[in-house]
């Protein structure tokens, strides 16, 4: 059983400044189940965001609660993806970027606003932030961005099965909601292009094979790292086929986890239909 340990430091600030540190603890809860938790139990009227090894700037809280007033509710705020090894910036080149994203972590919130696009969903292990960024979308409610980024340090350094487990994992688990939609769609179709040309390679025709090689490695080996601010590092010498060589690793991944979905959708849908018969 792992014990939550808060570290001594912490507890220290807290009881000098005489702010009540409460842990709320349970059991096999996704994110989307736990945020809703400290939703529910929270009785102050702003909620702050952070995230397993996120770690935030002395200035964060303050600047960031400083933006919220009667007409902004909602403060994003945004995550360095930080990268210190060989291996770690190649799996940032290949997945975040040396860029700021606007994510959930780093973020202020104002607990009414839960009232108005309900709780996080409580069904999926991955994609439940996203959920919420569309429904504030949808609304039309008017936020701000935080100018101070947290940063985020952890993952980068783990194995190639561990990043694949977790791919599949959280793209099997956020296929059901709606606004993955698109990108479904996109990874289907090149699902079927790869495997027209791999059946016309077969057929003795590799050059459609080829082509579709040399666009992807060129495309998510040197495009979309640099459009992801990766310009100093995907030109180093072969960096860019590394790069190509986990997103391809991590796009199987992901595909698997969308084609699982719908197979086990069928098959659920089709033996319900069986049941009812």
């Amino acid at each position: 059983k792992k014990k939550f340990i808060i570290d001594k430091k912490i507890k220290q600030i807290f009881k000098k400044k005489k702010i009540l540190l409460r842990v709320l603890y349970k059991k096999k809860q996704y994110p989307g189940q736990a945020r809703n938790l400290a939703i529910q139990k929270a009785t102050f009227s702003n909620l702050a965001f952070l995230d397993i090894s996120t770690f935030c700037p002395k200035e964060w809280l303050q600047v960031t609660y400083a933006l919220l007033d009667k007409n902004i509710d909602i403060v994003y705020g945004s995550t360095n993806y930080l990268a210190y090894t060989y291996q770690s910036k190649l799996f940032r080149a290949a997945t975040f970027g040396d860029r700021r994203l606007r994510t959930l972590p780093g973020s202020i919130i104002k607990k009414k606003v839960f009232k108005k696009i309900g709780l996080f969903s409580n069904i999926v292990r991955a994609g439940e932030d996203g959920l919420l960024f569309e429904k504030i979308k949808n609304l039309k409610l008017s936020f701000k961005s935080s100018p101070s980024p947290v940063d985020y340090t952890n993952n980068l350094n783990i194995s190639f099965l561990f990043f694949f487990r977790k791919w599949f994992r959280n793209y099997y688990s956020s296929s059901s909601l709606d606004f993955m939609r698109s990108q479904k769609i996109i990874y289907l179709f090149g699902t079927f292009i790869v495997s027209i040309s791999i059946i016309l390679s077969l057929m003795g025709n590799p050059a459609i094979f080829k082509l579709v090689i040399l666009l992807y490695v060129s495309l998510r080996g040197l495009l979309i790292p640099l459009v992801r601010s990766e310009k100093d590092y995907c030109f180093i010498t072969f960096n860019f086929l590394f790069i190509a060589m986990i997103c391809i690793w991590l796009d199987i991944a992901k595909t698997i986890g969308f084609l699982s979905y719908y197979f086990i959708k069928l098959f659920t849908n089709f033996n319900n239909k069986i049941s009812q018969d």
